[in-house]
């Protein structure tokens, strides 16, 4: 998740220089999506048990340390925070509506004839990348144990959290 984080973070920092740059579609789609990131990783961090519990080999949950818990759970939301207003900063009238307006509008894009920006070959493999890693988000998120760790392949442990990383995954292929 690092390369990705870290490859998401540079297209924003690239783009916050430039006059209107984060107004980008792109570029709202991904701090959207860092936010939704960092939002469900402070809840996974926060309700650790609940998301960590599985009746496969071994039942113990996943329970952090209080300080630990409190600065993973506050950095993350920190983040989210940060990109949300980024956001807010660069749409005419933000409004919970026109957030869900946006993720409504960019669910098309997931398809592999996603328009002229790009040849149709990069469109299919970058509309089938963005499906798949979306479908990988929703396998963490929603499958019961063991197959909710097969997108990760890294364990009860970490599986539901790292939906969040797929889905920033999925979006920045749009």
């Amino acid at each position: 998740a690092v390369p990705l984080i870290w490859a998401v973070f540079s297209v924003l920092m690239r783009a916050s220089r430039e006059a209107g740059g984060l107004r980008a579609p792109a570029c709202r789609r991904l701090n959207v999506a860092v936010a939704a990131a960092s939002i469900w990783s402070a809840i996974t961090v926060a309700f650790s048990p609940a998301f960590t519990s599985a009746l496969v080999r071994t039942v113990d949950p996943v329970i952090y340390p209080a300080p630990l818990r409190a600065a993973a759970v506050a950095a993350h939301l920190v983040v989210a925070v940060f990109c949300l207003d980024a956001w807010r900063r660069s749409v005419d009238a933000p409004s919970p509506r026109t957030l869900i307006a946006g993720v409504l509008a960019s669910l098309p894009l997931l398809s592999p004839s996603r328009g002229a920006e790009l040849d149709s070959s990069s469109s299919v493999e970058y509309g089938f990348l963005a499906l798949s890693f979306a479908v990988f988000t929703a396998m963490a998120v929603f499958s019961s144990f063991p197959l909710a760790t097969i997108p990760s392949l890294l364990g009860k442990r970490m599986a539901r959290a790292y939906g969040a990383w797929t889905l920033l995954a999925s979006a920045s292929l749009l």
